[in-house]
């Protein structure tokens, strides 16, 4: 396998430190949760012992705390030179801050990104796809989105981001986890982290390398090459609304993988297109909806119009932004009313986005709100029963995890998993094994 390395940096092995908080281990380097990363163990005592990273006061080096954005730019800058006199600033982050040269120095070369409004969020967590994309811009890996398949969550993965995971994974850089998913939108860890930095920047094209392999789940043990692989179904989604139901989508996954909200939202999102009269079903609940009266009197599209005009927030919106929304949003509010076109240029706004983006968006223009434009969420537990409808909807993506985070996809099948309820109508999202045509 050929790995490309940039001429422009020079390996190094100065003595820097990942946090302030940290202390440095230069005699024999001891941790005692180490257990918890036996596959990166090795890696991390050779990293201490270059003085590139080091543990904490109390003797862990807690191996699966998550990393943030600016900490794992200190790891890339630990184990590149970098050579440029140029600066990127972002809002966030301040000349005072130690991570400032870091970060301002790596936006600059183009190796790390901020975001549309302009901060780069060092304290965020930064996520398995955002770490591989680093490593991709600074080795400048061509894109590989073939490779990115294997992985059973493939579907999961960002479009923007495939090619990207797949030239890292076909790198040997990264990895997927034993249950074959890669989970692009998990945080990296500590132990993760040094683990595919030392792969791209310390092993030799002509080393013999064993196969990186990737930690496995937590509480999870050690499996031997003769590990069969899990049990593997065809599983469908599908939306119902009244006696109508479609299936929306279907993917082969393993029996043991956890079921996630972006899972569920990408699977909608990709396949609802090709069902004409399920996009008419959804895109018309939307439009009755916001045709309704809200408490004022107004059609509730009017105040969506409102909220969308006077939001102020650091986030960007990602459903109701662009040239026809803002030109949308001034019409409405001009007016002072909605018009039956505009209402149904709302609602087919809302339903060709995707279903995650729109919580999201929900969530920024009403923060407080347990029912926001008057829609009823609801999330179902175990047989049916009804975990919570009485969350404010910045919560939502929480609760659903906190309920189904740690059940796997074969052990929700066959029930209502979630619901979008307005005045006397009702859209539900299922999954089910599926065996049949659709």
């Amino acid at each position: 396998m050929k790995f490309r390395k940039l001429k422009s940096f020079i390996l190094v092995g100065a003595i820097l430190l990942i946090l302030p908080m940290f202390t440095q281990a230069f005699a024999e380097v001891s941790f005692n949760d180490l257990d918890n990363a036996e596959w990166a163990q090795e890696t991390i005592i050779e990293w201490v012992d270059k003085g590139l990273i080091s543990g904490y006061e109390d003797g862990t080096f807690r191996p699966n705390q998550e990393v943030t954005r600016a900490e794992y730019a200190k790891m890339i800058f630990n184990a590149y030179e970098l050579e440029t006199d140029g600066k990127k600033d972002f809002s966030d982050v301040l000349e005072s801050d130690w991570h400032y040269e870091i970060i301002t120095k790596k936006a600059f070369l183009g190796f790390v990104n901020g975001y549309p409004d302009g901060t780069f969020r060092p304290d965020a967590p930064i996520t398995r796809t955002e770490a591989a994309t680093i490593i991709f811009n600074i080795l400048d890996f061509e894109e590989n989105e073939e490779a990115a398949e294997i992985f059973m969550d493939s579907s999961m993965i960002p479009g923007w981001a495939k090619g990207i995971i797949g030239a890292v994974y076909e790198a040997g850089f990264i990895l997927g986890y034993p249950d074959g998913t890669f989970r692009p939108d998990d945080f990296i860890t500590r132990a993760e982290s040094v683990f595919m930095i030392n792969n791209a920047v310390f092993i030799e094209p002509d080393e013999e390398e064993p196969p990186v392999v990737d930690p496995l789940p937590p509480g999870g043990g050690g499996g031997g090459g003769g590990t069969p692989p899990p049990a593997e179904s065809n599983y469908g989604f599908r939306l119902v609304k009244g006696s109508s139901q479609y299936l929306i989508g279907e993917k082969i996954y393993a029996d043991n993988t956890k079921l996630t909200f972006n899972m569920l939202s990408t699977i909608f999102d990709e396949n609802i297109g090709d069902f004409p009269d399920a996009v008419e079903d959804y895109t018309g609940f939307f439009e009755r909806a916001l045709a309704k009266e809200s408490d004022n009197g107004n059609p509730y599209a009017l105040s969506l119009a409102s909220r969308i005009d006077n939001y102020s927030g650091l986030t960007p919106l990602n459903t109701f932004t662009g040239t026809d929304v803002e030109t949308l949003v001034v019409d409405v509010i001009s007016a002072g009313n909605a018009t039956v076109g505009q209402i149904r240029e709302f609602a087919e706004i809302m339903a060709g986005s995707s279903l995650s983006d729109l919580v999201d968006d929900l969530a920024l223009l009403y923060p407080s709100e347990t029912t926001p434009l008057g829609f009823v969420f609801t999330i179902y537990g175990e047989g049916g029963t009804t975990v919570d409808d009485e969350f404010v909807i910045s919560d939502l993506k929480a609760t659903f995890e906190a309920e189904y985070g740690n059940m796997t996809i074969a052990e929700v099948a066959g029930g209502t998993l979630i619901s979008l309820t307005h005045g006397s109508e009702t859209i539900s999202f299922e999954i089910v094994v599926w065996l049949g045509d659709r």
